[in-house]
């Protein structure tokens, strides 16, 4: 089981240095959209304004953008839904910090410097009862404030 403490969980974004605005791995598109956002949520900044939605071409960057997005104004978990199983595999092959952190896009993309600074994701697709899979997700699910998850 990996051990985390729920201190780490609670701050990773927010006292983690993210590199996006001089990385050269990223696209320009991915840098534009993250500044839209992150401009957005700084002129709304009311609870109720928080949905965001960022419309880009194929190939332009989506999963690493939605990879980066935490670290633009996030204060709680992350949760993504992708619309299928292969797009679910896919996006969150991107995002394993647990199990393969040198494939994650915040690794190869030098996004975050410090691997034990990357925020922890987990694929959610159900697991048996008392696995250490469910302990894995239930960690995520009552004890962490600050995961990127994906889930069905």
């Amino acid at each position: 089981m990996i051990e985390l403490t729920k201190r780490y969980i609670i701050v990773i974004f927010n006292s983690t240095y993210a590199n996006i605005i001089e990385n050269s791995k990223l696209y320009q598109a991915q840098i534009d959209a993250y500044h839209a956002v992150q401009n957005y949520y700084e002129q709304f900044p009311e609870f109720k304004k928080r949905e965001v939605l960022v419309v880009m071409p194929t190939g332009s960057g989506k999963t690493g953008l939605m990879s980066i997005l935490p670290f633009a104004n996030c204060k709680g978990k992350v949760l993504l839904i992708t619309p299928g199983k292969v797009v679910r595999r896919t996006v969150f092959d991107e995002f394993d910090t647990v199990f393969n952190p040198q494939n994650s896009f915040l690794y190869k993309y030098n996004v975050v410097l410090k691997s034990d600074r990357l925020p922890k994701a987990l694929l959610y697709q159900g697991f048996k009862k008392g696995s250490e899979q469910e302990k894995l997700v239930k960690f995520f699910f009552y004890q962490c404030q600050e995961c990127i998850m994906h889930c069905l």
